[in-house]
Parts: structure tokens; sequence; C-alpha cells
């Protein structure tokens, strides 16, 4: 069994989050595609990706939490079989053709700063800090265009995601 929900929308992206069980297969058509991005919260499985010339792209997971680069693929149709139970949050710009940068930060950071015109934190798993105030998990802080922030990570997993020049 598998449950799908889009948890979070802002002007410029959505998140949808998926969990399931061992053994859950999932396809999701190209043209419906718009992750960039996907966090794995737990578990782990293998992502296929068909391109037009019929070849065939494989990410697996390393069964840890980590932030997969999917760019690639954005404009491929997926096959996604897990090995075990699963909780995964994928990124989806509203736009398909703008492409993002995306990375989780390192719990050693202290601080953070964007010069893009768009550029957000997202709690992916447990809360964290900036400037001292609390961001519960599943939540997105929006960042200023070159303005420092202090940050207390923790235990939690944050992407850090900037919109790229179109």
């Amino acid at each position: 069994m598998t449950t799908y929900n889009r948890h979070y929308r802002s002007k410029k992206f959505f998140l949808c989050v998926h969990s399931g069980e061992k053994n859950t297969i999932g396809f999701e058509h190209e043209s419906n595609r718009h992750t960039q991005f996907s966090f794995v919260h737990h578990g782990s499985g293998t992502y296929y990706a068909f391109d037009d010339n019929d070849n065939i792209s494989v990410v697996k997971g390393s069964g840890k939490e980590e932030l997969l680069d999917l760019r690639e693929h954005k404009n491929s149709s997926v096959v996604i079989r897990s090995t075990s139970d699963y909780k995964f949050i994928s990124f989806n710009p509203w736009r398909k053709e703008i492409d993002w940068s995306g990375r989780l930060i390192d719990k050693s950071e202290t601080q953070i700063k964007s010069t893009r015109s768009y550029s957000c934190l997202i709690a992916f798993k447990n809360s964290f800090k900036i400037n001292g105030i609390e961001i519960p998990e599943m939540s997105c802080v929006d960042l200023d265009t070159d303005r420092e922030y202090e940050i207390e990570i923790g235990d939690s997993f944050v992407g850090f995601f900037e919109e790229l020049p179109y």
C-alpha cells in the first residue's frame, strides 16, 4: 500500500509526501512529473527513469536520510520500487522549465545566506532554528536576498533551495 499527499504549497513550488510499505511499486508519467529533488526520510528502494530513447537510468537510495538530485530525470517517466517501508518528500517547482539548486544543510553550519532572487529552507525531518525561532518539521522559511541568518540544525534535516536564473 502507498499513500501520496501534496503537503506544502508555495508560490514557487510544492512538496509531495510519499509513504508506503516494502515492495510497493509506483509510476509517474513524464507529463505529470515536476520533481527535481527528493528527500529520503526513511526506507530504501530503486528509482528507474526512462527517457525518450528507451534508455534507463537507475538511482538507488543509500537507505539513510539523503537528498537525491533528480533534475536530470524531470522529463522522464519513472518507476519506483521500494525494498523497505518508506517515506520520501519530493520538491517540485510549479514551472517545470525553471531549474533549482538544492542541498541538505550540514549540521556544522551556523549561518546561511543566499544571493538568489528566491531561496528557502525546508525542515524535512525534525525542527530547526533560524535567528532563534523554531521552525517545525515540514515547514518552509523564505530567505531574503543577501541577508545572513543564524541557524541551529541539531538533529534535523534541512534542505536549502535556490531558484536559478531562467
